[in-house]
Formats: structure tokens, sequence, C-alpha cells
């Protein structure tokens, strides 16, 4: 139907409810509690959580697209594009790694010699364990009744971690990376300092040669000739 919008509804996530009903709480108390243990409150936790909670919010601004030709309408909310947290912008992120792998010439990378990314879904798995999301949405579980989070891991998540509120955004939030901390190291032909060798080599003029040949005496012919 057009310009029905279909929301995703991060709301329903346990990583938003518990960042939305008590992020303010966890910045009251971290002085006292978290602070020894995670170091002093980074500027960029508060900014990255607060944009989070913003993102994919029609309430928060979008954009609407219209087909010129068969005028269908679609309705784009505003993302966060935050790094390493959002679960949503991370997963554009993964998807834009996957094509990235297909570009390369060498497109049999991987981190693997026996692994072979020919496909997109093949790339994007590849690009998963290389920019592996933060947590598994999937694996968190409320428990309402005594103010916690579990967390299932290990083996088949057969293994169960718990802890309050506070503390599963503590652990959460210190994962979030500094403004220009680098999250993938490239190396070899992917590094930046072979790719700007290449770049430069490539715009540099080719100097200027000046080559000297002996001319052939040509004997001048005299006036008796």
């Amino acid at each position: 139907m057009a310009g029905l919008y279909r929301p995703r509804h991060p709301e329903r996530t346990v990583l938003y409810r518990v960042m939305f009903h008590h992020f303010e709480r966890f910045l009251a108390g971290y002085e006292g509690r978290f602070e020894r243990e995670y170091g002093f409150l980074r500027p960029i936790i508060r900014e990255v959580a607060e944009r989070y909670l913003d993102c994919g919010n029609p309430r928060c601004g979008f954009a609407r697209l219209r087909c010129p030709d068969c005028h269908e309408e679609r309705l784009v909310m505003f993302s966060c594009r935050s790094r390493g947290f959002c679960p949503s912008c991370h997963a554009k992120r993964v998807e834009e790694w996957a094509e990235r792998i297909l570009s390369w010439r060498h497109s049999g990378f991987s981190v693997h010699s026996r692994v072979r990314a020919k496909t997109k879904t093949e790339a994007e798995r590849v690009g998963k364990y290389m920019i592996r999301p933060l947590m598994a949405l999937e694996r968190f579980s409320f428990l309402e009744q005594e103010g916690k989070v579990a967390y299932r891991y290990g083996q088949a998540a057969r293994e169960t971690e718990t802890m309050d509120y506070l503390e599963f955004i503590a652990r959460v939030t210190s994962h979030i990376p500094d403004k220009g901390q680098v999250m993938v190291r490239y190396y070899g032909l992917y590094a930046n300092a072979h790719r700007g060798k290449v770049k430069k080599a490539s715009l540099e003029a080719a100097p200027l040669r000046i080559v000297e040949e002996e001319m052939r005496r040509i004997p001048s012919k005299g006036w008796a000739a």
C-alpha cells in the first residue's frame, strides 16, 4: 500500500527498554559506582546513547520518497549511524562491508584461506566476523520481578549471567568507540599507507627528461664545389 510505514519497533528490545527507562539514573550514579572500574564517563557515551534512542523514530524526522513513474511513496526514518552500538545501524554497516568485499580485486580474500566469499550472503558472514556486533539481542531477556537482565552465552547459549539494569548499561556502553578510533586495521595491499603510495604515484607527473644526442657533423660545401 502506497505511503504505508511499517516501523521496526526497536522499543520492544531489551536494550532499548533498559536504555530508555534507566539511562538517566545510570548517568546520575556513574561516578560513585562505575568510575573506578570503567574510568571517567566519556562524553561520547551520552551522545551515542541519545542518538540511539532517537534512531528510527518517526517523531525525530523522516524523509518521504516518491517514485516519479508509479508515484508510490515510502517513508524512510532517520538513523543514528552510530558505530559499535546501534544494532540496526550495525546491520547496515555489515551489508556495506559485504558489498566492499565482493568489489575487491582479490574476491577470495577472507579471514581464512579456505573460506571463499563469492556471494553476498557469504560476504555478509565474513563481514559479521570481521566487524561482529557488540551483542546479540536475542540472547537478552528481562527478569522484571528481580529488576535484572539475563544474558545467555556459551555453547548453544546454555549458560546464563544476570545483572541489574545499571550494570547492563555500564557494560554495553563501555564498548562504544571514541570518535576517530580505528576499529578495523588493513594490511598489505589494503593498508592505507599502500593505497596512499599508489594514489600519489598515479597523480605525480612524469619527470621531464632531457636527452642530449650527439649530432652528426655535416660538412659544409666550399665555394668551389
